[in-house]
């Protein structure tokens, strides 16, 4: 895995726009003042079963190469590169939200993130998890060895799933029971990654497609997605299906269209920077907008924010230099 895959990249590209669709959609669908449609409740909640466990997959596919070196380097080199970030733009976006103060959907700020070593701050709470599971996994694979720790972590995980929603709500710990099978499915596809442009097909992306609009429609019109119960469990078929569809697309793309192929290649190159960094955009656009519609518009308002995200993310990431020593510290770069 040390030469960069472009499905990959290109997969990981299409996830970070849908994180930043997903958290606009949230930024009103979470907010008790205004009337949402239950369309923009059930997309919502639709984009949440699938958009992180995808991330957690994608980082799964690397962990056996990083399992196979020195346990000190790697669990130093994962620290550096997730907590890094976590507490820099973390402290950042505590200040951001301490400004903004009751013009927040969550006022939150300073004393919220003084909590952050011990329990996970907003929307950061992924990079504290994937420390975690990173950790486990690699420790794991260290005690057990790779032939042995894999299909016991795979085994554990799984269990640790299905009992999810019984898990008290102590500390990450219903966190690390839904996500780590996730991580722990993606050690399995390297390999099937590497080979995934001589095996695909324009059939098998119709495929997918349908797979995948067939999954969310059930989830959508059974009524599921109104019981939380039944949605954890339908999470797994949600998330394999959309998964599949985004790796097929991302093949789609990387075949077709170069221009797009560049595009999104670009951010799935830069996931970490647009992931800390978006919800900036997002929530003054948000007080801008809500100022100047007030409570009407709500879709259209969700379309336009995630578009003027996704251009703002592209332009700063693009010609901020990446040599530069703050950048470097903030992203936990070597």
């Amino acid at each position: 895995m040390k030469n960069r895959i472009a499905v990959l990249d290109i997969a990981k590209g299409i996830a970070i726009l849908i994180v930043i669709f997903g958290h606009c959609l949230n930024s009103f669908s979470t907010n008790p003042l205004l009337d949402v449609p239950n369309s923009m409740h059930n997309t919502t909640n639709t984009v949440t079963q699938f958009i992180m466990p995808i991330f957690f997959f994608i980082s799964g596919i690397f962990a056996v190469s990083a399992a196979k070196k020195d346990l000190k380097a790697t669990l130093s080199a994962r620290f550096t590169r997730l907590a890094v970030p976590y507490f820099t733009w973390g402290f950042l976006f505590a200040v951001f939200k301490q400004i903004g103060g009751n013009a927040a959907n969550n006022p939150a700020g300073i004393k919220d993130f003084l909590m952050s070593p011990i329990m996970p701050w907003s929307l950061f709470w992924f990079l504290y998890v994937m420390l975690f599971i990173s950790v486990i996994f690699f420790v794991t694979m260290k005690i057990l060895g790779i032939q042995k720790g894999q299909p016991v972590l795979l085994f554990l995980s799984a269990v640790a799933f299905i009992f999810q929603p019984y898990v008290p709500y102590i500390w990450i710990f219903p966190l690390l029971c839904n996500f780590m099978v996730f991580f722990c499915i993606g050690s399995y596809f390297p390999e099937i990654i590497k080979n995934w442009s001589e095996k695909m097909s324009y059939a098998q992306f119709g495929f997918s497609a349908v797979i995948c609009a067939a999954v969310c429609y059930i989830f959508i019109t059974s009524g599921i997605v109104n019981d939380l119960f039944y949605t954890h469990y339908y999470q797994m078929l949600i998330a394999a299906s959309a998964t599949y569809f985004i790796f097929a697309l991302s093949w789609v793309i990387e075949n077709t269209s170069e221009k797009l192929f560049e595009l999104l290649n670009f951010f799935g190159l830069k996931t970490m920077e647009i992931y800390v960094s978006h919800s900036f955009v997002l929530g003054v656009m948000r007080v801008i907008l809500q100022k100047i519609f007030g409570y009407e518009y709500l879709w259209e308002r969700v379309f336009f924010m995630t578009a003027i995200t996704w251009l703002v993310m592209y332009f700063v990431w693009k010609n901020v230099p990446t040599s530069n020593k703050i950048y470097k510290f903030m992203f936990g770069i070597k």
